[in-house]
């Protein structure tokens, strides 16, 4: 029972010790796009789901978009744009340039 709880304690610090180590990832690409941003003048960002190119479904891509955008705006350097904001003004575009919309 005893070497049970250890090999389970040791198994979680492992799986912990990813997830940090991948949360320092989101940061550090959050902090190389703030970087690159510092050259605008007045930086807008809005972070799309992230999808495979073969177009295969996945939850992974809306929860890295989202952790990246969490990183981003904590790092107060640039103006995020909602996402479902976007999405609709570039709806209203294409209807725009189909002749569909006035």
């Amino acid at each position: 029972m005893k070497k049970n709880f250890y090999a389970l304690l040791i198994l979680l610090l492992m799986l912990s010790s990813k997830t940090f180590a991948r949360e320092d990832e989101y940061t550090k690409m959050a902090k190389e796009f703030s970087e690159s941003a510092s050259l605008l003048p007045q930086p807008k960002i809005a972070i799309m789901p992230f999808v495979y190119l073969d177009k295969r479904i996945s939850d992974g891509g809306p929860i890295v978009s989202e952790r990246l955008t969490t990183r981003i705006v904590k790092l107060k350097k640039f103006q995020v744009i909602e996402r479902q904001l976007l999405e609709k003004v570039l709806t209203e575009q294409n209807l725009g340039t189909t002749g569909r919309y006035n």
